[in-house]
């Protein structure tokens, strides 16, 4: 499972807990598909949630800037 930082005002990281869900990834994930360009700065085009890779593996977010 992925690990999740939050950045506080004065520029500290520190981890979100996650519950054994793993909510806190889903809802990061969801404010990511609803805002790409926070990946990159700039357009960012989401083409899959969750693909399986050859060696079976799940990446959660797959995109391309257009």
């Amino acid at each position: 499972m992925a690990r999740l930082f939050k950045i506080d005002g004065s520029g500290k990281a520190s981890d979100v807990p996650s519950d054994s869900n793993g909510t806190a990834e889903q809802e990061l994930e969801e404010l990511l598909v609803a805002n790409p360009e926070m990946i990159t700065g700039e357009k960012l085009f989401i083409i899959g949630r969750q693909v399986r890779t050859d060696d079976g593996k799940n990446m959660d977010l797959v995109g391309v800037i257009p």
